[in-house]
């Protein structure tokens, strides 16, 4: 591994000590009350991401970098932190008594052999091999999306076409989906969500079919960069959306093609970190001046990498995730519009994020980013909320499980609440799935007479 920070979730920690005692798949199952076929596809998920072949490889390697110990009765236990919101992982109980002595020296002698293997240089190789990492495809078996039953979230009104790798954003109310793939293709399909009506209706298509694209609003208008176009190549067009006339119009070309990005806008300026140009993913900071219509080169991220997010809170840009075409990020940095072209760095790192994620989304509300979906090469079981103020993050549920990845969501002033809509997106096939979540209840009182 490149490093020893710890790239399992707390389920994967949690099966990969119980197999430090020597238990079996059965086992495993019984002890965690899940199905044998369930441990075996978080061994696969484990193994893929340790990158080993086998239960003591995998042990061995975490043993060695710290994430599971031994002691002396043979129980492996945690040394990761929780990952999840209110969660206290506690060391699981052996199922065999103590080791006798000579089965203690056997197994040092093991693992000082594994040690010295795992030494050695090796490539790292990527977890998943995708025919086209940049369009979906459907999987021999696919996941269930049926939705899981969370207090906070209500399905609503779904999309009339089924999608990932789409734009979502909000304005006045309402909720535009551009774009995507599908499966017909790449689309230029635009549909309108009215949050107050619960209904959706057709609006003029983008005049490119794109998908892994995001979008952001300026002064009432919708601005779509790039993109992964139709004849699977990256775009550079910069194609703008008016609500008022449900028209669109371009903009100057991007410095070069470009999609799977984070996208932000502050003030009168579009920004842009990351993605892929189609041959490699990128570091980059494009900032796109709507006064002016012309694009510039902002200071660049520490680590490229593409399918990652971004929000802003009290103007500065907090980016979040990605992936690289070896692995997943939990990356947080802060960009500060203001720094840019100053002596100072305009990037600095914050806390990460509980789970790698990749293909997420990401939602403001308050000082608090909604860090929705993600698991490029692994199942996630929670969403993220950030406190931006804080510097925290901490978990909160989801109502789709799995790799629920490439969606749109967005942030909508619904009465006197703030709510977050998470539309469409990938889970074993392309969903049309239209989710609200509350952040927070509003209990009204009854008045008491004096």
């Amino acid at each position: 591994m490149a490093s020893n920070e710890c790239p399992l979730s707390v389920r994967e920690l949690e099966i990969l000590e119980l197999v430090a005692t020597g238990a079996s798949n059965a086992q495993i199952a019984q002890k965690l009350v899940i199905s044998a076929n369930t441990v075996k596809v978080h061994l696969r998920n484990i193994f893929a991401k340790l990158e080993v072949e086998s239960r003591t490889e995998a042990t061995t390697l975490a043993i060695v970098n710290g994430w599971i110990r031994v002691s002396e009765g043979g129980v492996a236990v945690s040394t990761a932190p929780a990952e999840a919101e209110g969660v206290m992982i506690g060391p699981p109980q052996p199922f065999f008594p103590p080791l006798a002595r000579w089965q203690k020296v056997f197994f040092l002698a093991i693992l000082l052999v594994m040690i010295a293997i795992l030494l050695l240089p090796r490539p790292r190789l990527a977890s998943v091999s995708r025919p086209d990492p940049f369009t979906d495809y459907q999987l021999p078996l696919s996941l269930s999306t049926a939705r899981s039953q969370v207090s906070r979230w209500m399905g609503e009104g779904q999309m009339p076409t089924p999608r990932a790798r789409l734009a979502v954003v909000s304005y006045l109310g309402r909720i535009y989906a551009i774009g995507g793939d599908t499966k017909t293709g790449i689309s230029n399909v635009v549909e309108e969500f009215d949050a107050v009506e619960n209904a959706w209706r057709h609006r003029a298509s983008k005049p490119n079919a794109a998908a892994n694209i995001g979008a952001a609003v300026i002064g009432g208008k919708i601005y779509v960069p790039g993109g992964y176009g139709a004849e699977r190549k990256a775009l550079d067009v910069l194609e703008i959306y008016d609500p008022a006339t449900d028209s669109w119009s371009t903009g100057a070309h991007l410095p070069e093609p470009l999609f799977a990005y984070a996208i932000a806008a502050v003030h009168s300026k579009l920004y842009l970190f990351g993605g892929s140009n189609g041959q490699r993913y990128l570091d980059i900071t494009l900032i796109y001046d709507t006064e002016t219509n012309t694009w510039a080169r902002g200071t660049p991220m520490t680590t490229p990498r593409g399918f990652l997010a971004a929000g802003v809170v009290n103007d500065v840009v907090y980016v979040v995730g990605g992936y690289d075409g070896l692995g997943e990020y939990s990356l947080c940095e802060a960009y500060d519009p203001a720094k840019e072209g100053s002596r100072e760095n305009p990037w600095s790192r914050r806390a990460a994020m509980l789970a790698r994620r990749a293909g997420l989304a990401v939602a403001v509300v308050g000082t608090n980013l909604y860090a929705i979906g993600g698991g490029w090469d692994s199942y996630l079981y929670f969403n993220e909320r950030y406190d931006a103020v804080n510097n925290l993050w901490a978990s909160f549920e989801t109502p789709v499980l799995g790799q629920w990845r490439t969606l749109g969501v967005a942030s909508v002033e619904l009465g006197q609440e703030s709510v977050v809509y998470a539309m469409g997106g990938w889970n074993g096939d392309y969903l049309s799935s239209n989710e609200r979540y509350r952040p927070f209840f509003y209990v009204s009182l009854p008045s008491i007479p004096k």
